[in-house]
């Protein structure tokens, strides 16, 4: 089970299945990272991403703050599986946010945009916790 307030809103690692019955815990946990401007979500766990996830990373894109003194939000998403990568390139999202494959045939000519990101980026305060399972 998650625990909200033990998570680093910068870097929020997540596991399993995110789907239709996950949508309440994943809400909750991606409200924790809505008052950043950048935020790092860690997908190398997630097995399976449906519509619904997609719509609470959407949801959390559209509330993270914006004003003419703050930097553009920005939502990262590293250890993204191959199976997930193409829902997000199906979906458009590598237009939207910056993604990192675990696999690194997904970078292929024809493929979508190459990963950008490796390692730590100067805006993640704090290394990952442990990956925390969303409700299945």
């Amino acid at each position: 089970m998650l625990s909200p307030r033990t998570l680093d809103p910068a870097v929020i690692p997540l596991e399993g299945t995110l789907d239709i019955a996950a949508r309440p815990e994943l809400e909750a946990v991606l409200e924790l990272a809505e008052s950043r401007s950048r935020v790092t979500l860690d997908l190398g766990q997630v097995d399976f991403m449906d519509a619904s996830a997609l719509g609470c990373l959407i949801h959390l894109y559209n509330r993270m703050p914006r004003g003419p003194n703050l930097p553009e939000p920005a939502i990262r998403l590293v250890g993204v599986r191959p199976i997930v990568m193409r829902l997000l390139r199906l979906a458009g999202f590598d237009e939207i946010f910056d993604l990192c494959a675990t696999d690194p045939m997904i970078a292929a000519p024809g493929l979508g945009r190459a990963p950008r990101f490796h390692g730590a980026t100067p805006w993640v305060e704090h290394a990952p916790a442990e990956p925390h399972s969303v409700a299945s």
